[in-house]
């Protein structure tokens, strides 16, 4: 949900993050190798780590983060599946879900 109609006031370091996990999903173009989704996985994760760490975000912004952050978290899983289908299933569904940020969240 918004803030009021407004978008929620996020700090650089998690549009950062946010931003630099939706290069990395538009770079990655070995969607037909089950192998390719564990290293994109990882590196996407090394993003969402940071994005926790540098959080500096309070209140209901903090709040509204989260309930945007727990999908992505739960999409690795399917990421690092060991069948094509059901990684190449969570790659399409996560990068739907990152392009929502920007309809929620500003720095």
């Amino acid at each position: 949900m918004l803030d009021n109609g407004k978008l929620w006031i996020a700090n650089p370091e998690t549009t950062e993050g946010v931003q630099n996990m939706i290069t990395i999903m538009n770079s990655f173009t070995d969607k037909d190798d089950v192998e390719a989704y564990g290293q994109l996985t990882e590196n996407l994760k090394i993003e969402f780590t940071m994005i926790f760490q540098k959080c500096t975000m309070q209140g209901e912004a903090h709040n509204q983060l989260h309930h945007f952050l727990i999908p992505i978290k739960d999409s690795f899983e399917g990421l690092k599946s060991e069948d094509l289908d059901q990684a190449q299933r969570a790659y399409y569904e996560l990068k739907e879900h990152l392009k929502l940020y920007h309809q929620f969240f500003t720095s």
